[in-house]
């Protein structure tokens, strides 16, 4: 038997999903939702964060770098002049 399952935005690693009489005997399922670890994003809480390395003269004179989103699409970002670490 195939199911088809809404996951929620957001949901966190080791939350529980609960389909009422989706079970045996017409009891409850649970399901266990483990998230996959990305190596460009990093959740912090409810934010997807990500680093961007820049270099030493876009940071001083400024300038634009190409990112990539969670969707998928790449964004244009201005970097101001006198951008210090971090």
């Amino acid at each position: 038997m195939r199911e088809e399952v809404n996951i929620p935005k957001g949901i966190a690693d080791g939350m529980t999903i609960k389909l009422n009489h989706k079970g045996n005997f017409d009891g409850d399922l649970y399901l266990k939702i483990h998230v996959k670890k990305s190596n460009v994003f990093t959740r912090e809480g409810h934010n997807v964060t990500s680093e961007l390395k820049i270099s030493v003269l876009d940071a001083i004179l400024g300038g634009e770098c190409e990112i990539k989103t969670i969707e998928g699409t790449t964004k244009s970002v201005r970097i101001p002049a006198g951008t210090q670490p971090g």
